[in-house]
Order: C-alpha cells, then sequence, then structure tokens
C-alpha cells in the first residue's frame, strides 16, 4: 500500500510539469504534500477509507490525501479550477481520485466520508450555517473533520501588506472582503472568530481542538478539529437560525454591522465629508465595541471606492458581476485590459476606485493597528 501510494505521489507531481498547471496551482499541491501529514495527525483517529476537500480548487489538497485514503472527492464551483484538478489526475492516471463540479451548498454526495477537509473556502458560500450543515451530513459516524475560516483580521492583514507594496487591487478586493463580512453581504466576506464552533456543536458535533492564528492581536484565522458522534439525518437542521452565517449572531458585532449599514446607505455619491470621517475615527478609538477600530476601515473605504454597495442585492449582484470581469479583463494583453476595465466603469460596474493618497490610506492602517495592538495588550509596534 505505502509503495503505491508512494508512486501515486510521484505520479502526480511528474503530472503537475507535464500539464503546465499554472504556477500557483503546483505550488499549492507541493506545499500540501508537505503539510497534509501534520494536518491529518492532529484529526485522529478516524478510518482511512474515504475523505472529501469542500472547495477544493484545482486539487490544492486533494492531491495530497491520495496517499492516505483509499478514495478522494473533490468538489468545488469554478469550473476552470476543476477541469485543471481533472487534467492532472489523467496524466498522472490516478485511480482513487475524481473530482465535481457543484456547489457545495445543493450537491448531495452518494456516500458519506470519514475525513472532511474545508480550508479556508466558507466566505465564497451562500450561507455559512447551510456549508457546515452539508459539511456534518457527508461525514460518517465517528467521522472527523478539519475546518478553517477567514476571520475578521484577515482582511485587515492583507490591506496592510497591500498598502506596503501600494497594490491596488488587492486593496480594492480586500476592501470589499470587510465590506461583505460588515454589512452581511453573501460575497467574498469574513466570519468571526470562534462563530464556527457553536454551529457543529448544535449540529450534535465535537469540537475536539480549536487553534487560532493572530496578527496585532487580532484573529485571521479559525482552525477546528470536529468529530461527528452520530450520522446527521439530513432532518437535522439549524437553518431556522436568524443569520444565514452566524448561530447565533454575536451583539457586540450586530451593533457595528448596523453601524455600518447606516454610514454605506447614508453615504452620497461624492462620499463622506472630512467631519464624517473624522468622527467614524473617533468612535473607532473611543467606542468600547471590540469591532470600533474597524470604522477605520469604513473610512478608508470612503477614500478609495467611489462607490460602496455590498448593502443592496442590486450592489452585490454588480460587485460580483464585476469582479468576475474584471478578473477576466486582466487575462487579456495590456491595451485590451485597459479598454475592458474602462468600459466597465462606464457602465457602473466593478470595483470603481477613484483616485486617493496612499499616505492618508497609511495613516487609517497605522491607526487600526495601534488601537488594535493596544486592546490586545502588545507592545507598541507593527507585526507586518
Amino acid at each position: 500500500m505505502q509503495t503505491s501510494q508512494s508512486q501515486s505521489e510521484a505520479a502526480i507531481r511528474r503530472a503537475l510539469l507535464d500539464s503546465n498547471a499554472r504556477p500557483y496551482t503546483r505550488q499549492r499541491i507541493e506545499d500540501s504534500f508537505e503539510a497534509i501529514d501534520a494536518t491529518l495527525a492532529i484529526a485522529e483517529p478516524f478510518q482511512k477509507g474515504a475523505a472529501i476537500d469542500i472547495g477544493c480548487g484545482a486539487g490544492y489538497d486533494t492531491f495530497a490525501l491520495v496517499r492516505h485514503f483509499k478514495q478522494v472527492c473533490g468538489v468545488d464551483a469554478d469550473q476552470k479550477a476543476v477541469r485543471e484538478a481533472q487534467r492532472i489526475a489523467r496524466l498522472a492516471q490516478v485511480s482513487n481520485i475524481e473530482f465535481v463540479m457543484a456547489s457545495i451548498d445543493h450537491w448531495v454526495p452518494a456516500d458519506r466520508y470519514d475525513f472532511a477537509l474545508c480550508n479556508l473556502m466558507s466566505h465564497n458560500v451562500a450561507s455559512r450555517v447551510k456549508l457546515i450543515e452539508s459539511i456534518v451530513q457527508m461525514m460518517k459516524r465517528e467521522g472527523a473533520a478539519v475546518y478553517s475560516d477567514e476571520c475578521e483580521g484577515y482582511a485587515p492583514m492583507e490591506i496592510h501588506r497591500a498598502i506596503l507594496s501600494k497594490d491596488k487591487r488587492a486593496l480594492v478586493a480586500r476592501l470589499h472582503q470587510l465590506l461583505f463580512g460588515f454589512v452581511g453581504g453573501t460575497g467574498f466576506r469574513f466570519f468571526i472568530a470562534g462563530s464556527a464552533r457553536p454551529i457543529f456543536e448544535r449540529l450534535g458535533c465535537e469540537v475536539s481542538l480549536e487553534r487560532r492564528s493572530l496578527w496585532n492581536g487580532i484573529a485571521t484565522t479559525d482552525f477546528l478539529v470536529v468529530r461527528n458522534p452520530q450520522a446527521l439525518t439530513s432532518q437535522s437542521s439549524i437553518l431556522s437560525a436568524q443569520d444565514s452565517d452566524y448561530a447565533p449572531l454575536a451583539g457586540d458585532f450586530s451593533e457595528l454591522r448596523a453601524r455600518f449599514v447606516d454610514v454605506i446607505e447614508k453615504r452620497p455619491n461624492s462620499g463622506l465629508t472630512a467631519g464624517a470621517r473624522e468622527d467614524l475615527k473617533r468612535q473607532a478609538r473611543e467606542s468600547s465595541n471590540r469591532f470600533a477600530p474597524f470604522l477605520l476601515h469604513l473610512a478608508m473605504a470612503d477614500l478609495v471606492l467611489s462607490q460602496i454597495w455590498p448593502v443592496n442585492s442590486r450592489g452585490r449582484f454588480l460587485t460580483r458581476v464585476g469582479n468576475r470581469l474584471e478578473a477576466s479583463a486582466a487575462r487579456l494583453p495590456g491595451p485590451l485590459e485597459r479598454i475592458c476595465l474602462c468600459a466597465l466603469r462606464v457602465a457602473g460596474i466593478g470595483s470603481p476606485e477613484k483616485e486617493f493618497s496612499w499616505d492618508a490610506v497609511s495613516e487609517l492602517d497605522r491607526e487600526f493597528i495601534e488601537i488594535a495592538r493596544r486592546r490586545a495588550g502588545l507592545e507598541n509596534g507593527i507585526e507586518d
């Protein structure tokens, strides 16, 4: 068995070169081969029969699972990524792996799994509660799952790095992630640290391990190892939860959500006044609400984005469409890309940004980090 697994891994590595896979795909799969043993070790014990990789992309973690399980399935809604994974699997002639193109919210597998992996993909689904229900329903009795979320500190960390490198596209993307997270949008967003655990527990699971990564005292990722004492029936559900992502929604977060929505809905097309931005900065410094410092990012979004749409359904739809069209335009030659992006701006969709001062944005970023570190009891300084 071990020899067969080693041969499969060698075949996959060769296929990565022969398939003309994207550099990012090759690197992610190679990294997973190095990291998967440690991930599985902390999740044991579980049977080594069947495993599923939820939100697998181009098989980033799926291929590394092959050497540990008799059968492996990867599922993702991205057609291009799934086709890339299937091409690599065909070239490697790996028989115990399959890739399915489907939305995890609606896909019903034929079998249950001994092990489920859901690695930092929850921010892409319409309902995190439904995602977690689906994961639990896929697990066999006494099965195990490794689950991770991007939390409230992830977007600020990436915003800080985008500012350091003056990467406007990354800055815009991460500002949208933060805005969607706060206003409750169904697009690219974040989740409050510690909020996945109660959902699993309400579904009858046991969380045997919970780890949290921090950046300047703020949670960036949550990592959970979950066990399923008994198979969840299809009738078991907590979709009656008030919020599609939380069960329950924390009161202090709900308070800041209302503040975000109020500011965005009342924001004029010309943007906030200097006085309104100063008011946000004052609240970020003085409010006892633990999420108040994030109001500085709302002030930052006002400086960078000409329109802030995530509050209403039209805005969410136009942002999603625009982001996809922008991603397609980025693959075109330079002049064509500029023409396409200009057309998106004229049409009023996409991620419209305006001219802004990097110094002003950097000042808000520094103040956010200073407040966050002070509230966490950390010494002065910045963790990049």
